[in-house]
């Protein structure tokens, strides 16, 4: 009764293992990404080099990517006046926007 006792819990230590297995978060990125099961046999063949090789891909070209559209997305701006350039050299003052809000002729937007 007792060695029962002292024999350690498998589900536990599948648990444990599952776990610590998570300390490598790279092969769990790859795994999601091919829909590859953990433990089988594609998973077991694949290695850990090929797997941060193409993890730093992805990284690299996420960044390009979001450089790419943030560049389209500012010349968008600058071509509807709406850059930060553009904006910052258009300020008003105080008296200016007053004055433009008191002579604003809303009868413009008057559905009829």
């Amino acid at each position: 009764m007792e060695k029962l006792r002292e024999q350690p819990n498998v589900e536990k230590e599948i648990e444990h293992y599952i776990f610590n297995w998570h300390s490598f978060p790279i092969d769990y990125w790859w795994r999601k990404k091919y829909n590859v099961p953990f433990g089988s046999r594609q998973h077991r063949e694949q290695n850990f080099i090929d797997m941060l090789i193409e993890y730093q891909e992805e990284i690299v070209l996420n960044k390009v990517r979001a450089e790419i559209e943030r560049e389209k997305e500012e010349k968008e701006n600058e071509a509807l006046g709406l850059s930060k350039r553009k904006m910052n050299e258009a300020k008003l003052t105080e008296e200016e926007l007053d004055d433009a809000y008191e002579n604003l002729d809303l009868s413009q937007f008057d559905k009829v």
